[in-house]
């Protein structure tokens, strides 16, 4: 990766609203499916009598390359980095995060380490992805594909997402 993930903000390159538009719907859709959506959470946060303010942790991801569109067999492959910044050593998002999506994942080079603000968790992640295609107005279809992550250890109540923004994107060259 040609950028340090812990270092200066990452920028787009002017001109390049689109891009910043992409980065900014990769942050959210990360966002939603980490907080978002599941019953057992909003159960959770129901039921439980009222607590301390919820950790809150920075989470991004970056996009590396998207590849082997599979419409048979209603999947695809994606290579992106995670990471997260959280207050404390105590918390490791990124080590429960569960891709709910997913046929297979591989991950690679994690890290763990203080910066900044916390405590700085990165990795690697290879995973295919299953996606219902609809095609049904080829050629001109378009598909929003989504890598839908979600918490599995603790609830809204205890942890809370906020998206990197700054630093989520995809890689410029990606096709």
């Amino acid at each position: 990766m040609s950028r340090s993930l812990a270092g200066a903000a990452w920028r787009p390159p002017d001109g390049s609203d689109r891009q910043a538009r992409w980065a900014l719907l990769v942050s959210l859709l990360v966002l939603l499916a980490l907080v978002g959506g599941s019953p057992r959470l909003v159960h959770a946060q129901t039921t439980a009598p009222p607590a301390a303010s919820p950790v809150r942790c920075q989470i991004g991801v970056f996009l590396i390359d998207l590849y082997d569109v599979d419409y048979a067999a209603n999947t695809f492959t994606a290579d992106l980095w995670l990471w997260s910044v959280c207050p404390t050593a105590a918390i490791r998002p990124l080590d429960t995060l569960e891709f709910v999506n997913a046929n297979e994942v591989t991950v690679h080079l994690q890290t763990f380490e203080p910066a900044a603000g916390g405590f700085w968790a990165t990795r690697k992640v290879t995973g295919v992805f299953r996606e219902d295609w609809d095609l049904r107005h080829f050629p001109f279809d378009r598909h929003v594909l989504l890598i839908e992550l979600e918490a599995s250890n603790e609830d809204a109540a205890q942890l809370q997402f906020t998206p990197d923004t700054a630093e989520s994107a995809y890689e410029p060259q990606l096709t």
